[in-house]
């Protein structure tokens, strides 16, 4: 077996084990989309770079959007709790930001210079070396995390193939 397609093994393992919370009895849906967002940035070319203030305003869209009605939204918890999933590392500068502590790190944190998280390389080069995986991966998110909500409405959202 080559790397790449442990990489491949490795991805679809981690979609599956995705540790999703609940809200009032239901799956959380807070990681399942930052993970959509993550795989539409792949198909689109951005650099293994993520930081919080590029993308919270898409991540508070998207949990308004397909996520259950709340008084509030905290996108920040997607992007910190991502990190207990094996394949998100947050970069910073500082001690301040902790997996252990990340109900703690205020989304202020997340907004500093220098603080960004990326995808396990092994993981992103899958992605960019085989362009069906992010649509295969992005298809068994929706599945598994958000079957009931509208695929094509996840697609234009997102701006990533799903069947």
């Amino acid at each position: 077996m080559t790397r790449l397609s442990d990489a491949r093994d490795a991805w679809y393992k981690t979609i599956e084990n995705l540790r999703v919370g609940s809200v009032r009895g239901a799956p959380a849906v807070n990681k399942p989309l930052l993970v959509l967002l993550i795989l539409a940035r792949a198909t689109r070319g951005f650099a293994n770079k993520f930081k919080y203030p590029e993308l919270e305003h898409e991540i508070r869209n998207a949990l308004v959007k397909f996520g259950p009605p709340l008084k509030s939204v905290a996108p920040s918890r997607a992007f910190m709790h991502l990190q207990g999933d094996g394949f998100w590392n947050i970069v910073t500068p500082h001690p301040l930001l902790n997996a252990d502590k990340a109900d703690l790190v205020s989304q202020g944190k997340l907004r500093e210079p220098g603080v960004y998280a990326t995808v396990r390389t092994d993981l992103w080069d899958e992605l960019l070396n085989d362009p069906t995986l992010a649509r295969d991966l992005a298809n068994l998110v929706a599945d598994k995390y958000l079957p009931s909500q509208d695929k094509s409405a996840i697609a234009d959202f997102f701006g990533i193939a799903l069947e």
